[in-house]
């Protein structure tokens, strides 16, 4: 009986140190694959969600771009020339759409009385859409590199007076943020290109600076010698 429980006793042992020896060289190594695997995943997954928030972040941008265009009341075949003071921006999901962008629109008519009054020497003024039939070979060329653009500032309590919306002739489209510095009479006397968050498109920069430096703004109300705001510069492609 004796000699029969340890038999039974040494066979289990042997099982057991199989069983054992099994789990240490096939079982362990799959979970650990598995393991890594899992955790791969998790990694693809995080690069697919950003990726996902930065395709939702610039469509969301767009648009807001053209929900600005449309409550301002430009069409899609017009030159969208637009200026909006971004003070009048803060929430505009309970503001009256045109209370909001009455800047904007104001704006807008003085570009259009511009036109009228055929300031063609101006590179900066909007210019109006020209009939393709009356455009000869090399005209046809230049207008193909010109598209509008839409602009906002940020001044304080300060309101643009004078701001000159350019109607650039640039192959590329972007956005280029440019920072002022605004006398008490409402001058421009500084103006540079905020680095890290502007286009790197020379010609969109040289534009961008150019119509910066011609802008106008009210006169200070605190007397300040100097004001510090920006310009954001969207160009858009046609």
């Amino acid at each position: 009986m004796r000699d029969n429980l340890i038999g039974i006793l040494v066979t289990v042992s042997i099982h057991l140190a199989v069983i054992l020896i099994l789990l240490l060289t096939v079982v362990h190594p799959n979970i650990e694959k598995q393991r890594q695997s899992i955790m791969f995943d998790f990694s693809k997954q995080d690069k697919i969600e950003k990726l996902e928030k930065e395709i939702a972040r610039q469509k969301a941008a767009n648009e807001r771009v053209e929900r600005m265009l449309r409550e301002a009341g430009v069409g899609q075949d017009a030159p969208r020339n637009v200026a909006v003071d971004r003070s009048k921006l803060k929430d505009d999901r309970g503001t009256d759409a045109e209370k909001l962008y009455r800047d904007a629109k104001r704006i807008e008519q003085q570009a259009r009385e511009n036109i009228n009054r055929k300031q063609e020497k101006d590179p900066y003024v909007a210019v109006a859409p020209r009939d393709d039939k009356n455009v000869t070979p090399s005209e046809a060329k230049e207008s193909t590199y010109q598209g509008p653009s839409v602009l906002s500032y940020s001044l304080g309590e300060r309101k643009g007076s004078y701001l000159p919306i350019p109607a650039y002739k640039c192959i590329g489209a972007g956005e280029v943020t440019v920072i002022i510095t605004v006398n008490a009479a409402g001058d421009v006397v500084d103006a540079k290109i905020q680095e890290g968050v502007s286009s790197s498109d020379k010609c969109l920069r040289d534009y961008a600076l150019g119509a910066a430096l011609r802008s106008r703004f009210s006169r200070s109300k605190t007397g300040a010698a100097r004001e510090v705001g920006n310009i954001v510069y969207s160009f858009i492609a046609q």
